[in-house]
């Protein structure tokens, strides 16, 4: 799923400051690897940031994550990898 279409993602909401955002983006390889945008969490009523590849670069490098749980989706990879 991509930021352009409609559905969920599990994921979870942590409180960082400056210094942790900027270990954040160098751990996700961000702005190079993926990209990040504010969204809300209309349940919770919270808002933040989420990153995410780029529709362009995931649909060359990216494994689509149909239910929107990467964890689950590591978990449980018919190719056994665990990451």
């Amino acid at each position: 799923m991509s930021l352009e279409e409609d559905g969920e993602i599990v994921g979870e909401w942590v409180e960082v400051t400056d210094e942790g955002m900027k270990a954040l983006d160098r751990l996700e390889g961000y702005p190079h690897l993926y990209d990040r945008a504010m969204v809300e969490d209309l349940a919770n009523g919270l808002r933040g940031w989420v990153y995410h590849m780029p529709a362009a670069k995931a649909k060359q490098n990216g494994e689509r994550v149909e239910s929107g749980d990467w964890v689950e989706h590591v978990r449980y990879s018919p190719r056994g990898v665990r990451r």
